[in-house]
């Protein structure tokens, strides 16, 4: 189905679903670990694996599992919302 961007508009269903999502997300995020939430901060703000692994002393290889662990970890968390 394709949506009209120009003209769409949400629903306050989708709105309001969207809203408790980002209330989950950060809920979430909050009961990682400092490192972990470095790790998910950095890249959700744009920052390279390798920016990453710099900043926090590890290689780019430990980053790139820790964050694929992270992702499935919030995945599983939050499986009600996606």
């Amino acid at each position: 189905r394709h949506i009209d961007t120009a003209t769409y508009t949400e629903s306050t269903e989708d709105i309001v679903m969207k809203a408790h999502l980002h209330e989950e997300l950060y809920a979430q995020i909050a009961m990682l670990s400092p490192e972990n939430q470095m790790i998910i901060t950095m890249f959700s703000d744009g920052a390279s694996e390798r920016e990453i692994a710099e900043a926090d002393g590890m290689s780019q290889k430990g980053v790139n599992k820790r964050k694929k662990a992270i992702f499935e970890v919030l995945r599983k968390n939050l499986k009600d919302f996606l």
